[in-house]
């Protein structure tokens, strides 16, 4: 294979990583396998080392999870591309894990347990309720804690990150004060 071919191969590939992105969407190195690319799975560390190490695709990013996933930080924030891995790898649990965390630690806050039933997690509340009760039996995630406002609301936090306290008070105040006061 002559360079200008790998460099073509190189440059569909960034093309679909940053159209993708572009949508919401991350890339798994899967659709790299189908037309136009037909990436043999030989050649695939070849080409991700190259998005690390080319100034042309500093944007490009990869994410490995259960699968392995690219997306363009140009027109997705990382935040949201990690989202967008846990949701492909179907992992339910470190999805709530993984959200409930971040949100503890980076912004610090409680999350609402009905930012789970949408877009972009979609999780049935039935199945959402049998996943945290048994999140409460697992040792990696004895840290996830689910605290309630006056209105009945559940909110989840990281006791690594954030008081019960302080996590009941921002439950509280989204749920009942910033409603109440005009």
């Amino acid at each position: 294979m002559g360079k200008e071919q790998k460099k073509s191969i190189i440059e569909l590939m960034a093309e679909k990583v940053r159209s993708d992105s572009a949508q919401a969407k991350i890339t798994n190195v899967d659709a790299f396998k189908e037309e136009p690319i037909k990436l043999p799975e030989e050649d695939l560390e070849d080409k991700l080392e190259v998005f690390k190490t080319e100034e042309e695709y500093a944007d490009i990013k990869i994410l490995r999870g259960t699968g392995i996933y690219l997306f363009s930080e140009d027109k997705m924030t990382l935040n949201y591309a990690k989202t967008m891995a846990r949701i492909a790898d179907k992992d339910i649990m470190a999805l709530i894990a993984s959200t409930v965390r971040d949100d503890s630690e980076i912004y610090p806050r409680a999350t609402p347990a009905k930012t789970f039933y949408q877009h972009p997690y979609n999780i049935d509340k039935g199945i959402f309720d049998d996943v945290l009760e048994e999140m409460e039996n697992k040792e990696e995630y004895k840290d996830i804690k689910g605290v309630r406002a006056s209105n009945g609301a559940l909110y989840l936090y990281s006791n690594k990150y954030l008081a019960e306290d302080h996590a009941a008070y921002l439950a509280e105040d989204i749920e009942v004060v910033q409603k109440e006061v005009p």
